[in-house]
């Protein structure tokens, strides 16, 4: 049956990409298909580990280490390997959850809200007299949408370009915070701007080693002085998975903002509504990531309140980050 193969090619793809046979699966039966049997949750868990293991070989091989096999997917936000949290903390996680599930009935609602009108108005005969204007309508909404949005992005960290800091105001304990971190945790992400100096650190100690840490770039763009950076261009300029993976672990003590507040309001307001209205145009689109950048952002934004008011570094904003990204992919 046609209808297996599509199950199954569709949760060989999800288990590829995130390298979670499971989630494959569940994204099948929940998204992909509209018949399921015992039978076919065996064929389709069994594609999706085939999948995921082929990849893993394929990617060892290509950084050079085929016996290695620890590279299970293609898209990576990093490893989660100590998060502490206190107990206070549990009621804004659920609050967090509700937020995001709320979150993603709005988007929800006004993805279809769109999409109704984009059918009526595509329709032939009703606004085009012929299937060759239909498919130009269509060419150009899509084309409008890539501009507008490539626009925005480029012109909004150009209006915010005073709002350089100084990296002092957040690598001052950058030394003591990746010793900690690196020597204890090894695999834990750092925010350091004065990728010079950080380097340098690093390289210093014989008990690191270079497959541990991942040393993220961020942008300078306009600012005058090299060793400031501009948080909101970072969030708008830098691939999508290093965004992701900068909301999930950069690490700043408190009351040193990582991402300055109004940056990740006005990111997560224009991720969220150009989202909304873009899932449905005419070219292949997904909503994993940008669910993910939505409520990661918004967890965050949570997650740097909470550490400032309670003035404590063991607060990690990147949980909130996590833990809002979830809810929004749930919601949504």
């Amino acid at each position: 049956d046609r209808r297996n193969f599509v199950s199954s090619g569709a949760a060989a793809g999800v288990a590829a990409a995130f390298g979670a046979p499971i989630g494959g699966v569940l994204f099948s039966l929940e998204e992909a298909s509209s018949f399921w049997s015992l039978p076919l949750t065996w064929g389709v868990f069994f594609t999706a580990m085939i999948s995921t293991f082929t990849v893993n070989i394929l990617m060892s091989a290509h950084k050079g280490d085929i016996d290695a096999v620890n590279d299970p997917g293609l898209i990576t936000f990093g490893s989660f390997v100590v998060q502490p949290y206190r107990l206070f903390e549990i009621p804004i996680f659920a609050l967090i959850a509700v937020c995001g599930g709320l979150l993603g009935a709005l988007f929800n609602f006004l993805n279809i809200k769109v999409n109704r009108w984009r059918k009526e108005f595509f329709k032939l005969g009703r606004t085009f007299d012929s299937e060759l204007k239909v498919k130009l309508a269509r060419c150009a909404e899509s084309i409008f949408v890539a501009w507008f949005t490539a626009t925005m992005f480029y012109w909004i960290p150009y209006a915010m370009r005073d709002s350089c800091r100084e990296e002092s105001e957040a690598t001052d304990a950058c030394g003591a915070i990746f010793e900690q971190t690196y020597v204890g945790l090894q695999s834990r992400h750092v925010l350091c701007f004065n990728l010079k100096k950080l380097q340098e650190y690093y390289y210093s100690r014989k008990s690191l080693q270079h497959q541990h840490a991942r040393i993220y770039r961020y942008e300078n763009y306009l600012c005058e002085n090299k060793t400031e950076y501009n948080s909101m261009a970072t969030l708008m300029l830098q691939p999508q998975e290093e965004v992701i993976e900068a909301l999930f672990h950069d690490y700043t003590p408190a009351g040193e903002f990582a991402f300055r507040p109004g940056d990740l309001i006005v990111y997560f307001m224009l991720y969220f509504f150009i989202s909304a209205y873009t899932f449905g145009i005419s070219v292949p689109a997904g909503l994993f990531v940008p669910a993910i950048l939505c409520g990661s952002s918004f967890g965050r934004l949570v997650g740097e309140a909470v550490q400032h008011w309670a003035d404590d570094d063991s607060i990690r904003p990147g949980t909130y980050a996590l833990i809002g990204a979830t809810a929004m992919l749930g919601g949504t």
